[in-house]
């Protein structure tokens, strides 16, 4: 049984790894359009299909929420290294504390439900962004393996410190 749990440790270890990647990749996308506006990014698969579109839009700096003068307005992708980065120290260093798995968990709730607001911005635009719904797709993956760990976790009765 003990196997089960380092199955999900390690699938939550990729869904941290791979937006956190992302999240490095969009901000040299965003630096490399601040230099060049014809920049393409290898993401830009058609008119539709354009990571560009999103990374230039409003919504991509503070989710589109806060004022232009706000300290939080700052590039999506910052709190996405951020958050990424939290996270995988808590699957790296604290895999048997229960109380450090809700914290996770209520980071990929939070991230879960930023995906759903973003993703439906970019149905709203009528654009796929291919990194914006990878990351989507790992947080909700991230979310649920969260919530089988914890589970998990207090059946075994790890230490709750």
């Amino acid at each position: 049984m003990f196997l089960v749990s380092r199955h999900s440790t390690f699938i939550l270890m990729i869904t941290t790894i791979v937006p956190l990647i992302l999240s490095f990749y969009t901000l040299f996308v965003e630096h490399k359009l601040s230099d060049d506006t014809d920049y393409r990014a290898l993401c830009d698969l058609a008119d539709h299909i354009s990571c560009t579109k999103a990374f230039k839009s409003r919504f991509a700096k503070g989710f589109g929420i806060f004022n232009q003068d706000s300290l939080l307005n700052i590039p999506n992708p910052i709190y996405g290294v951020l958050l990424y980065s939290t996270q995988l120290i808590i699957v790296l260093f604290f895999q048997q504390s229960v109380f450090a798995y809700c914290i996770l968990l209520s980071f990929t709730v939070m991230s879960s439900i930023m995906s759903l607001y973003l993703a439906y911005i970019l149905y709203k635009m009528k654009n796929l962004c291919v990194v914006c719904a990878t990351i989507y797709f790992t947080n909700l993956f991230s979310l649920f393996i969260s919530i089988y760990e914890i589970k998990f976790m207090k059946k075994f009765h790890y230490k709750t410190e």
